[in-house]
C-alpha cells in the first residue's frame, strides 16, 4: 500500500496543473461474494453484506435508490443506504444479468439454462418483475447464447445481445414479443467475419439509437443502430484490441461514449473516432487479467480487476480517472475479490466534513 502513495500524490499534482483541482476519489459498490461499499480514497470498506453466491451482474439506479444484483443462485434488490434487502430469491438458479428499468419499478432477469455458468444447455428465460414486491409479470424465451440486457424506454424495447453472430433480440415492452435483428451491411466474410459476436449494447448518441459493440479475434468495432429502421453504420476502432468489456454514454455537451478494455480507457467523439486513450496502470494489453470491470458516473471513471493474492487472501486493483481531463486520478490495492462495480454519488460537503 505504501508504494502507491507517490502515484496518488503525483496524479493529484498533475490534475491540478490546469487550474482545476482533482476531484476526490469516489466511493463505489462492488458485488463479488459480498456486496461492498468501498471508499477509494482510503481503501476502507464502509458497508458490506454477504451474498448467498458469487455475483454475476450489478445494476444501480441512484435516483431511485435501488441496487440490483444477479448471482449464481438467484437475485436481489437492495437499497444503498444500509443495504436493506427489498426483495430476493435464491431459487432462480444462475442469473446471468439483471437490468433495472428507469425508476426501478421493474427489473429484468436473464435466467441461465442449466447448472454450469460456462455452458448453455437450452434456452434462456427472461423474467419481468414488479418492484419492490418481486412479483413475476411476464416471461419470454431467448436463445442459449443470450448475453447482456439493455432497457431503452425511448424506443419501447428491452434489447439482448447474442454471442453468436451479429444478432440483437428485441423484447417489446408493450407486448413482450421477441423479434430478431441481424446487424450488418451484407459485405463478404473477409470484411464482416462470420465468427464475430456482439457483447455489449450502449445508449446511442441520438434518441432512438443504440450502439452495439462487436469483437472479432483481432479488432473491435461499433454498429450505430436505429432499432426502428434505417441503415446500420459500422465504425471500426483501429488499434483497439478486443475484448471491449464495458462502456456507456458521456454527457450531452458534447455527447460521446466511453469504452474500456483490460488495459485502456477510451473516449469516443460524436463521429465515434477515438478522441482519447488512457493506459490503465498495472495492466498489459495482452494480460488475461487486467481491469475486467468499469463504471463511469459523476465526472469520474473507475476500473477494477483481480490482483495477485497476498498471503492467500484475494486482492483487487482499482484505478480511477477524471472524465473532464481524461487524466488518471490514482490507483489502490484493495483487500477484496473483484466483481461488477458502480459509482456512488459524491457525499454532500457538509457530510464529508462531519465524518472526519
Amino acid at each position: 500500500m505504501r508504494s502507491l502513495a507517490p502515484i496518488l500524490i503525483l496524479a493529484a499534482l498533475l490534475s491540478g496543473c490546469g487550474g482545476r483541482s482533482a476531484p476526490p476519489p469516489p466511493s463505489i459498490l462492488i458485488a463479488s461474494d459480498r456486496l461492498l461499499e468501498v471508499e477509494l480514497a482510503t481503501g476502507r470498506i464502509a458497508k458490506l453484506r454477504i451474498l448467498p453466491a458469487p455475483a454475476t451482474d450489478l445494476d444501480f439506479d441512484p435516483e431511485a435508490g435501488r441496487i440490483g444484483i444477479a448471482t449464481l443462485r438467484g437475485a436481489a434488490v437492495l437499497e444503498p443506504g444500509h443495504f436493506e434487502v427489498l426483495w430476493s430469491s435464491n431459487t432462480l438458479g444462475i442469473v446471468d444479468a439483471i437490468e433495472l428499468a428507469p425508476g426501478a419499478e421493474r427489473a429484468y432477469l436473464l435466467l441461465h439454462p442449466g447448472p454450469n455458468p460456462r455452458e448453455a444447455t437450452g434456452d434462456h428465460t427472461l423474467l419481468e418483475l414488479a418492484l419492490p414486491q418481486g412479483d413475476t409479470l411476464r416471461t419470454a424465451t431467448l436463445p442459449p447464447r443470450a448475453y447482456d440486457l439493455r432497457c431503452d424506454p425511448e424506443s419501447g424495447g428491452l434489447y439482448v445481445t447474442d454471442l453468436v453472430g451479429r444478432t440483437v433480440h428485441r423484447v417489446d415492452l408493450a407486448s413482450f414479443a421477441v423479434t430478431q435483428h441481424e446487424l450488418g451491411t451484407g459485405a463478404p466474410p473477409a470484411v464482416e467475419p462470420r465468427g464475430a459476436f456482439l457483447r455489449l449494447l450502449l445508449p446511442g448518441l441520438r434518441p432512438g439509437r443504440l450502439v452495439a459493440v462487436e469483437d472479432t479475434r483481432d479488432v473491435a468495432r461499433l454498429w450505430d443502430w436505429e432499432p426502428g429502421g434505417g441503415p446500420v453504420q459500422p465504425h471500426s476502432l483501429p488499434g483497439v484490441l478486443p475484448p471491449v468489456l464495458g462502456g456507456g454514454r458521456l454527457g450531452d455537451d458534447p455527447p460521446g461514449l466511453w469504452l474500456h478494455t483490460r488495459s485502456e480507457y477510451l473516449r469516443l467523439g460524436t463521429d465515434f473516432s477515438v478522441a482519447a486513450r488512457v493506459p490503465l496502470p498495472g495492466a498489459a494489453a495482452d494480460s488475461a487479467g487486467g481491469y475486467r470491470f468499469g463504471a463511469a458516473a459523476f465526472g469520474q471513471a473507475v476500473f477494477l480487476g483481480p490482483a495477485a493474492p497476498v498471503r492467500g487472501q484475494p486482492h483487487a486493483r482499482a484505478a480511477w480517472l477524471d472524465l473532464q481531463s481524461d487524466r488518471p486520478g490514482g490507483q489502490r490495492l484493495l483487500e477484496l475479490r473483484a466483481g461488477p462495480i458502480a459509482i456512488l454519488p459524491p457525499a454532500p460537503r457538509a457530510a464529508r466534513a462531519g465524518s472526519r
